[in-house]
């Protein structure tokens, strides 16, 4: 009974990812001119950067449904094949079909990104069709594919992902106040041009220093969801020990390279003096407190593991609630100085920390009544 729900299910969410995406390419198509706009495109660019995101919207199914393939496997327990798919992807896409496409056939600008397309349509078909083969533990059928009815256990499984919706969906406003407030506070230097261009270097910076703490949350996620539901329960706690140890780790070691090699780094990117002078004093700001990402990533994807995705979203929602208003209290306390805005970083950190370690002892204690559960049960049978 258990295996047939499992096996409606996964048919359901494959079902749900391409209806999701059909709807949201619609949407889409309505909404990038004028976010393009919004976000400064000049005017002679807007045609031809609408053109190149129109065709990858129009493929966006196709790497919708790759993702969900690959996490599909990693969820019943396979995330080495996983990886290697992967890995098997990209090697496919960036030494035989860029080459290919660039060099041999050389498209134009608009299908740069055209072997990324071809790659994701082969490689989303081909596991599609090896999951309703039946060549996995789980094995759906392609009339439950094609069934106009969705199971509850879809219905319930809806409410996972709205943590990571929202926090996507926020993770653009905050950064464009905070902007918005340092330009304003600079331009009583002359410094508003290279506020720029130097913020620009940390959104990239940044998103670099939360990039592996996310990836393994997502494999813990997955793994420790199979663990936690097949009562696997030393799994898990293998799983969430190594996970945060690499995590904080990672992080910890990628905030320490900023703020002592911070201007050595910022040369990387920024070639001019006076930016660089600016970036010097601006960019280590964040990141004396960044490393919490490792311990808030995993905090969360436990709280996802026990089956409380609407109690992640207090974190989640409050999290740029802390920054926009951190941001909005420095810039009153500090008119003259825009590099104390960065501090909202750091202030938003701590916040998060202590919101997320009352959760993260709830998740632990949760865990740890399942292993008692699960000792006691051995016991009882075994009497």
């Amino acid at each position: 009974m258990v295996k047939e729900k499992c096996d409606i299910l996964t048919s359901d969410l494959l079902k749900l990812t391409i209806l999701v995406t059909l709807v949201y390419s619609i949407v889409m198509y309505f909404i990038i001119k004028p976010f393009l706009k919004f976000v400064g495109t000049p005017d002679y660019m807007i045609q031809p950067a609408w053109k190149y995101n129109l065709i990858l919207m129009c493929f966006s199914l196709f790497t919708n449904l790759l993702t969900t393939e690959q996490s599909f496997i990693s969820s019943i327990g396979r995330p080495i094949l996983g990886a290697l798919i992967g890995i098997a992807s990209k090697i496919f896409q960036c030494l035989i079909l860029d080459p290919l496409f660039l060099f041999a056939f050389k498209v134009p600008t608009m299908l740069m990104k055209l072997s990324k397309i071809v790659m994701e349509i082969l490689f989303s078909i081909s596991i599609f069709v090896v999951i309703f083969k039946g060549k996995f533990s789980i094995k759906p059928k392609i009339k439950q594919f094609f069934s106009c009815k969705f199971c509850k256990e879809t219905l319930r499984s809806l409410p996972f992902p709205l943590p990571f919706t929202i926090a996507f969906v926020t993770s653009f406003i905050p950064p464009m106040i905070i902007l918005k407030a340092l330009t304003d506070i600079a331009k009583q230097t002359g410094d508003s041009q290279s506020i720029g261009g130097v913020f620009a270097v940390f959104t990239q910076l940044s998103g670099l220093n939360a990039a592996i703490p996310s990836m393994l949350t997502t494999s813990f996620m997955q793994t420790g969801t199979h663990a936690y539901s097949s009562g696997n329960i030393t799994r898990l706690k293998h799983l969430l020990f190594w996970s945060l140890l690499i995590a904080l780790a990672i992080s910890i070691s990628f905030s320490f390279a900023l703020i002592v090699f911070k201007r050595q780094i910022a040369s990387i990117f920024i070639h001019d003096i006076e930016e660089l002078d600016i970036a010097e004093k601006m960019l280590p700001i964040p990141f004396y407190t960044s490393f919490v990402s490792g311990f808030l990533t995993i905090a969360m994807a436990l709280l996802m593991i026990i089956g409380k995705p609407l109690l992640v979203l207090i974190p989640t929602v409050l999290g740029p609630i802390n920054l926009i208003i951190s941001c909005i209290i420095l810039k009153k306390i500090f008119k003259n100085d825009y590099v104390k805005l960065m501090h909202s970083y750091n202030i938003s950190d701590i916040i998060g920390v202590l919101v997320y370690l009352g959760m993260f002892i709830y998740a632990v204690i949760v865990v740890k009544k399942a292993e008692k559960e699960k000792t006691q049960k051995h016991s009882d049978e075994k009497t």
